[in-house]
């Protein structure tokens, strides 16, 4: 039995645990940072290839980089939690509304981390938690990009096999 289906290990496809396997590194941060890019320069209709990227628009994708690196540390997020995230932006692509591409990045990762790790776990940190990992929201910011994200989403946490599946060729 698997820990986290409670099924029979062989009833799971194995690229499902080696997904679950995946170890927090700079190449997982790396794939968090363009997913989150591509989604909000899709909703803003931005060119989404880095070749086409201004060099400032490359330079805030680099602190930005380094806030998810530090928000995934600072608040021990697990492996389940960045797979269901990715999920995440990968759905709201097509919904999302930006009106402004300050904060955008940070803000839409944020939302989506969030809920995916609201969704994923029994105990959950709180939002002056997440306040202080991200050292630039106030609680009512946090409480804000959930909500937001939450209506992007429709309210569809779920995720399934398939799911988790797609994002096996990515990463």
């Amino acid at each position: 039995i698997h820990p986290f289906s409670l099924m029979q290990r062989d009833s799971h496809p194995e690229s499902i645990y080696e997904l679950l396997a995946l170890k927090v590194d700079r190449g997982l941060v790396a794939t968090i940072v363009e997913e989150t890019v591509e989604t909000v320069d899709y909703s803003l209709g931005l060119l989404t290839t880095s070749e086409g990227r201004s060099s400032t628009r490359t330079h805030k994708e680099k602190d930005f980089s380094k806030f998810v690196q530090r928000i995934l540390q600072t608040a021990e997020v697990s492996n389940t939690d960045i797979l269901v995230t990715l999920i995440y932006l990968r759905r709201a692509r097509a919904h999302l509304s930006v009106d402004t591409e300050e904060w955008a990045l940070h803000r839409v990762f944020l939302g989506a981390l969030l809920l995916a790790h609201k969704y994923t776990n029994d105990s959950t940190l709180r939002n002056i938690s997440w306040s202080y990992a991200t050292g630039a929201f106030g609680m009512r910011d946090i409480g804000r990009m959930e909500r937001e994200f939450l209506d992007v989403l429709d309210y569809e946490l779920s995720i399934s096999e398939a799911d988790l599946l797609d994002l096996h060729q990515t990463l």
